[in-house]
């Protein structure tokens, strides 16, 4: 087994045993999804030269982190595969602004480096906030709760889809690189043009197996619409309270820095 089936099934199946105080667990999936989105509007809000603002909020992943029992390895990976496009994403910034923004010990620390660092923060405390909620929650219960929330079905449908087959990729992917090293001698047949090409078939066999799939879901009743299978369950007064307190502290916190 691949190490990448390997984390597939241990976001799949290996969602943690949360302990007591990560109460969010025992909330309805929507009011932690409400609060995890005023979470991130606060987090966009803070200003491009504030580092001090953009630690402080990033007190809440390491909460959830520390109180869940969260593997932090599995997170850790994941943070690590998506470093270069969160580094991407700031990248210019030392360049177009080349103010100087302090001095220390006669060392000059220019606007856009600033700037830039706040943006890579923020952008790994919301990538670490949402792998922390996943992993502390089953999938199926974010898509239904999305669903309750009125986000169009299409969109829940096609992440429960994505989710699910994304184990038929990984599986295809292993037989590729099987097939590869049994007729690989060293490093001969594993250049990059070689690699190109099992990109481009692993395109192909994708798509032939999302059609049979596909046929076989619309052979069994298939209308577009995957069904979850959690309860649904009420709103309740317990919930209302989880989602002004969260939503409170979060505001004061942000008015202080």
């Amino acid at each position: 087994m691949t190490a990448i089936k390997e984390e597939l099934l241990h976001s799949h199946h290996g969602h943690c045993h949360l302990h007591p105080v990560v109460f969010f667990a025992q909330r309805d999936a929507r009011a932690v999804l409400v609060s995890w989105f005023v979470y991130t509007l606060l987090l966009v809000s803070v200003p491009k030269f504030d580092i001090s603002g953009a630690l402080m909020m990033a007190s809440l992943p390491l909460f959830l982190l520390v109180s869940s029992g969260v593997r932090l390895r599995p997170i850790l990976k994941r943070l690590l595969i998506l470093s270069p496009f969160i580094l991407l994403s700031a990248a210019a910034n030392p360049f177009l602004d080349g103010r100087p923004f302090l001095e220390i010990a006669g060392f000059t620390i220019r606007a856009g480096l600033v700037s830039g660092s706040v943006i890579v923060l923020k952008a790994f405390i919301s990538v670490l906030t949402i792998l922390t909620i996943t992993a502390c929650m089953p999938f199926d219960h974010i898509c239904h709760a999305l669903r309750r929330l009125h986000i169009p079905e299409t969109f829940t449908t096609q992440l429960l889809l994505l989710h699910r087959y994304l184990f038929v990729l990984a599986e295809e992917a292993q037989a590729l690189r099987l097939a590869r090293n049994l007729r690989s001698f060293g490093n001969k047949g594993k250049e990059i043009r070689t690699t190109v090409r099992l990109i481009g078939s692993l395109l192909l066999r994708s798509m032939a197996r999302a059609s049979r799939i596909h046929g076989a879901m619309l052979s069994r009743g298939f209308h577009g619409n995957v069904a979850c299978c959690q309860v649904s369950r009420r709103f309740s007064g317990m919930d209302g309270l989880f989602v002004a307190g969260s939503i409170g502290t979060m505001l004061i916190l942000r008015m202080i820095f």
